[in-house]
């Protein structure tokens, strides 16, 4: 039974060794305990059984060790307390990732979407500015025509009201002969 403790205690101090390599140095430990126990288990068959209930007890951290995640909380409640609290947590944090790996599509799928819209715009801002300095042309050209069209429509005017003078004149002249003659009849 001494025996048996002086085990428990060795590995107790074993494991609150530093964590560098643990896996497998404690792999390797596992190992060389198996086959130590193995032979001591030839010579005393009462002691192996003692044992072999130990070795079970030590095993229990181990494949928790070289597990994967999954495979560890596909099995949750067979592992103590301390372990289902980490399952609790890794399953929170999947959780928290799904979701914003989710919101993550959706601000990308959004974005996509908005750079479309904003390519869509500037395509059209560019034709608009086409179409505006056209117009700004056109009324430009137009604002000459109107101003040329303006003068003609002045010296016009100034040309009708020469003739019409010179028309009054004349028959002015013509109606003093007449009457000019007239009054030499009288």
């Amino acid at each position: 039974m001494f025996h048996h403790h002086h085990h428990k205690r060795h590995r107790s101090r074993s494991c609150s060794r530093s964590p560098v390599n643990k896996r497998d140095s404690q792999q390797n430990r596992n190992n060389d305990r198996s086959k130590d126990y193995d032979r001591r288990a030839d010579s005393n068959e009462r002691h192996y059984h003692s044992i072999q209930s130990n070795r079970q007890y030590h095993y229990v951290p181990s494949p928790v060790l070289t597990m994967s995640i999954d495979e560890i909380i596909s099995n949750g409640e067979k592992h103590p307390p301390v372990v289902q609290a980490f399952i609790h947590e890794v399953l929170l944090e999947r959780k928290k990732r799904q979701l914003t790996e989710e919101k993550l599509n959706i601000y990308e799928h959004d974005y996509a979407h908005l750079r479309v819209q904003h390519e869509t715009a500037l395509n059209n801002m560019t034709l608009l500015k086409h179409e505006y300095d056209r117009c700004r042309l056109d009324l430009k050209n137009c604002a000459i025509e109107l101003n040329q069209l303006h003068h003609n429509n002045h010296q016009l005017r100034i040309r009708i009201d020469d003739l019409l003078n010179n028309n009054q004149q004349h028959s002015y002249t013509n109606e003093e002969i007449f009457y000019a003659k007239r009054q030499r009849k009288y």
